[in-house]
């Protein structure tokens, strides 16, 4: 047979390369279709002017990457269904929870209520305290944490009962060696609901505002 049949060949390859991310049956198919046209080709060739046989291993090796290409989809694919998964199955997992993150408020729900609070200290400090502030900006409370070590120092505002519910402003200070500096305070916030989008979620806060994953300190 002359090269016009291996340029058939090619053509019927190509059309098979430019439709590489059709569905692993339809690439089956499309390889059959291959094999058979190959076979007859080379049963029906002319013995006195046989085709060269480094075409064939050009289209079988051509072939072959289509296959790869087409089989590599499908893993991709099936790799971003069960990362979707994972991610609503942890996003499910958060609602209801408390989440720590960097603010200096944080809402009393109702007079007798509670709210929670973490200091992340680099280093031990000593005569720490919280100062609880309402939204006028006056002292209502103060929270006596003593002496604390180097990480994460959970803490919780327990007022009494005269204290109205509402949102509260919490300033945190200590002394590391001999110098008093302020800390930075992450409030506890009830999640009320997540969100997911482009593969990452938001945290939709109790307090109304929203969080990322990458602002949380600690989930509780």
């Amino acid at each position: 047979m002359s090269s016009s049949g291996v340029s058939g060949l090619g053509n019927s390859l190509s059309t098979t390369s430019s439709t590489s991310t059709s569905s692993s049956s339809d690439t089956s198919l499309d390889s059959d279709m291959f094999m058979q046209l190959m076979i007859a080709q080379l049963k029906n060739q002319d013995p006195t002017s046989p085709t060269d046989t480094s075409e064939y291993m050009s289209q079988l090796a051509s072939l072959s990457t289509v296959e790869q290409l087409t089989n590599l989809n499908d893993s991709v694919s099936e790799l971003q269904t069960s990362l979707q998964s994972n991610l609503a199955l942890q996003a499910s997992s958060m609602v209801g929870r408390t989440a720590y993150v960097e603010s200096d408020s944080a809402d009393l729900d109702t007079a007798g209520g509670t709210v929670k609070g973490m200091l992340d200290l680099d280093s031990s400090a000593s005569d720490v305290s919280v100062g609880v502030y309402n939204s006028s900006g006056v002292q209502v409370d103060t929270i006596d944490l003593g002496n604390l070590s180097s990480g994460e120092n959970a803490f919780t505002w327990s007022p009494d009962t005269s204290i109205a519910g509402g949102t509260y402003y919490f300033v945190a200070q200590g002394t590391a060696g001999s110098t008093s500096t302020s800390l930075t305070t992450y409030m506890g916030q009830n999640v009320d609901s997540v969100s997911i989008s482009n593969g990452s979620m938001t945290l939709n806060l109790g307090n109304g505002d929203t969080a990322s994953m990458s602002d949380v300190k600690r989930i509780s």
